[in-house]
């Protein structure tokens, strides 16, 4: 490190070297016939022949890494401000033509407020305006994606003069050319404080572009014997607005404030290879999808218009079908299932007419706190909220197993004696589980009291009478308050994705502070 400083002039030189390896060794028991002294316990050593344990060593995977870094720090009057960095990283999972990326990085600052021009004005306190741009890389992938791995195997093996020869296939797919995920971010924004900075602002807008995404994509037309690996599949653009608006006055036997912070948000796919892809949560069977133009990972799947009632409302949608050219209007639908929208308008329901359920992400996510103190009594109340997103209920789609709670409203579904029922029939196998739908999307908006807190410090002239120096007496509560139309136990969910979240827990508290 080199470091410069003068009342004009102040630098600050800094370069560096990190590297880290990493080893990774598996290893793997099958055994068969064992004792068991009880159903859910058993010892793989207790096998009572050779032939009957298997043990298998997974080799071990080396990772490497190697990063050079370089930053300077340049202030002209502590007034005009540069900041510049480089980033050369290297990467044992990429091959050798992309092992390293670099990634530069600079940020200008300029305080307005300092200026000659701005010092006769005594409402203004503070007032800086910045800007940067960036880069970072990201090499999140599983080892050994650039080359070719070959491994023996049983089909490959030959018989030559009644001599097994071992043959050996490649076991993997594999990307040569893969690289670097590279993010790029601007940011601009601007501090303002007013009156002895009792009013403050800051706001800044960002535009984040992540390109040459670390992705797995479908081949096209499909493959046989070895899956899809990682490619650098496309791009994402994340762009909002953030702020914080504070005042605090304490000028008067009674002190308050407010801090008033949000963001916008707004995600978009702009690359994808003109491919839509469609992932199927692990656990669920609730879609998401990607394509150009619209959110990443957005909830896929199929409208519905209300519930077969009657065998009238089959009759006049099968006609509706004859109508477009097809036989039914869908083939698997029965009386108390639910009525699939047409999207591409063919006259039935196939996979084609599974369309854009809602964007995960909330518009707007916000906070708004408030503090006061009067005469030894001081109160603290923080509201947080989010609006603008949707969540998927896992518990609207998923009743087969045991250990998965079903939504209330199922309990009003249809029969034949409750036709007018808000669910549809509830049966396995039908059309109205086990796939993604929009009964099962529902708006994630929520406003709560995440924090409060009352508290009161009693007079020191008390406190000196019994050799006290303070005392202090609070209540505080959590999530006292929640206002939403989720029907769930929590909107809050980071994917969106509700499979029977615990919910949010509430506390309150009584405690005292005291200093001797």
């Amino acid at each position: 490190m080199i470091v410069y400083g003068g009342n004009t002039h102040h630098l600050n030189v800094l370069a560096g070297f990190t590297s880290e390896k990493a080893r990774t060794q598996g290893l793997g028991a099958n055994s068969r016939n064992i004792l068991m002294y009880d159903k859910d316990y058993g010892m793989t050593a207790t096998a009572p022949t050779d032939a009957d344990r298997t043990v298998a060593a997974v080799k071990p995977t080396i990772t490497t890494r190697a990063s050079y870094m370089f930053r300077v720090n340049y202030s002209l009057k502590d007034r005009y401000l540069f900041t510049a960095t480089m980033r050369a990283d290297g990467s044992s999972k990429f091959g050798k033509n992309n092992r390293w990326g670099y990634f530069p990085s600079a940020a200008v600052g300029w305080r307005v407020s300092e200026e000659a021009f701005l010092k006769d004005v005594d409402w203004l306190s503070n007032l800086k305006i910045r800007g940067s741009w960036g880069q970072t890389g990201n090499d999140k992938i599983q080892d050994n994606v650039s080359y070719a791995l070959v491994s023996m195997v049983d089909e490959y093996h030959a018989v030559f003069n009644g001599q097994v020869y071992p043959g050996v296939g490649i076991v993997n797919a594999f990307n040569p050319d893969i690289k670097w995920e590279r993010s790029e971010q601007v940011d601009l924004g601007f501090d303002l404080g007013l009156f002895n900075s009792m009013l403050t602002l800051e706001f800044d807008y960002f535009n984040r572009k992540t390109k040459d995404l670390l992705m797995i994509l479908p081949i096209k037309g499909g493959s046989v014997g070895i899956t899809p690996t990682y490619s650098n599949a496309g791009s994402v653009r994340n762009s909002g607005f953030e702020f914080t608006v504070a005042w605090q006055d304490n000028r008067h036997p009674f002190n308050y404030g407010f801090t008033f912070s949000g963001s916008t948000f707004k995600n978009e796919v702009t690359d994808w290879k003109n491919q839509k892809t469609i992932s199927t949560a692990w656990s669920t069977n609730l879609q998401t999808a990607k394509e150009e133009g619209k959110p990443f990972g957005y909830f896929y799947g199929y409208k519905t218009q209300g519930i077969y009632r009657t065998q009238a409302d089959l009759d006049r949608w099968n006609e509706y079908a004859r109508s477009k050219g097809a036989d039914v209007y869908h083939s698997e639908a029965q009386l108390g299932d639910l009525i699939y929208v047409d999207v591409d308008g063919d006259g039935r329901i196939t996979a084609e007419d599974q369309t854009d359920l809602g964007n995960p992400y909330p518009k707007f996510t916000g906070s708004l706190g408030f503090n006061a103190s009067w005469k030894g009594f001081d109160l603290y109340l923080d509201f947080t909220g989010s609006f603008g997103g949707k969540v998927m209920n896992n518990s609207y789609n998923d009743f087969t197993s045991v250990t998965n709670n079903m939504h209330r409203d199922w309990c009003d579904s249809w029969t034949p004696e409750n036709p007018d029922a808000v669910m549809p029939r509830l049966a396995g196998g039908s059309i109205n589980v086990g796939r993604t739908l929009d009964i099962m999307v529902f708006d994630g908006d929520y406003l709560k009291l995440r924090s409060a807190e009352l508290g009161y410090t009693l007079p020191d002239e008390w406190m000196n009478k019994i050799g006290i120096g303070r005392l202090r007496i609070y209540v505080n509560a959590s999530n006292l308050l929640y206002f939403t139309k989720y029907k769930g136990f929590t909107p809050e969910i980071m994917d969106g994705q509700d499979s029977n979240t615990y919910p949010m827990a509430g506390s309150v508290n009584f405690g005292l502070n005291l200093t001797l």
